[in-house]
């Protein structure tokens, strides 16, 4: 199960237009805004083998997290969770940067 059915939350998506040359906009797919203390952002990819994260996708995943912490006042905790359908291949940048990596069959 993906989620706890008794910890409540707020599905949403995000985005930051920036609003000056020295700004970075950035798109999240999907954001889960946990009860718990908790904020997923969610990112999702399709691809027909394991999702391999490049150094130039990390970076962009990282400045995805750092706008979205910048332009929200919070305490709760960010997790990155990548939703693909068959899963993540290990490396540097996903040990660095994801914390849960859910595939297709997980939602299935």
């Amino acid at each position: 199960m993906l989620l706890n059915s008794l910890v409540g939350y707020e599905i949403g998506t995000w985005r930051y237009a920036p609003k000056s040359d020295n700004e970075t906009g950035v798109q999240i797919d999907l954001l889960l805004d946990r009860d718990d203390g908790i904020i997923n952002i969610i990112e999702i990819k399709l691809a027909n083998k394991p999702y391999r994260i490049t150094k130039q996708y990390a970076s962009s995943l990282g400045d995805k997290i750092d706008v979205f912490k910048e332009h929200l006042s919070t305490d709760k905790t960010i997790f990155l969770t990548l939703v693909t359908l068959h899963g993540i291949l290990p490396n540097k940048y996903s040990d660095q940067l994801v914390d849960n990596d859910v595939t297709f069959d997980d939602l299935i």
